[in-house]
């Protein structure tokens, strides 16, 4: 299968997501939707043998986090979700990453066997392009575009071109 084709599967739950929403799907279907498929994508991914993106998996966590509110009612979580509204997003995907660059030797990159250091450092511009998403999130609250599909597309964009470098050099 093509690089692409990968890609896309693993992009699958977010991009569900936001077209559920673009085409006028209420919140809670958006991630029910999203959340359904991350608990499809992950797994299959996982069993075929493939590096996932530490970031994704921390997107793919929020929506089975939120989804699981849902479902639940559980409304402390549900309301602390709606008060952080697109800000919970890059909370998570920068937990995600953090916690990928302390314990993992790859950091926030799905290569087989980069530079630990030069992984860690470039973690370091991935995890402040997730801290300046959550700066938009909040200064553009509402406005799903600026808020988050935007600061969104840069931060994957930016963890892209990384790891390109990385895997260049290694």
């Amino acid at each position: 299968m093509p690089q692409l084709a990968w890609t896309l599967l693993e992009f699958a739950p977010l991009i569900l997501f936001g077209n559920i929403g673009r085409f006028g799907g209420d919140l809670e279907t958006r991630f029910l939707c999203g959340a359904a498929t991350a608990l499809l994508v992950v797994p299959l991914l996982r069993l075929l043998g493939r590096r996932q993106n530490p970031l994704l998996l921390g997107a793919a966590a929020w929506l089975i986090l939120i989804a699981l509110a849902y479902l639940i009612r559980f409304a402390p979580l549900g309301n602390l979700l709606l008060f952080l509204g697109e800000s919970s997003f890059f909370l998570a995907v920068f937990f995600a990453g953090l916690t990928a660059m302390l314990l993992a030797p790859r950091a926030v990159f799905a290569l087989d066997d980069p530079d630990p250091g030069r992984a860690r450092r470039f973690s370091l511009l991935v995890l402040a392009a997730a801290l300046l998403g959550l700066g938009c999130s909040i200064l553009f609250r509402g406005q799903e575009t600026y808020s988050a599909v935007l600061p969104s597309i840069v931060l994957f964009l930016l963890q892209s071109f990384l790891e390109k470098k990385l895997a260049a050099v290694g």
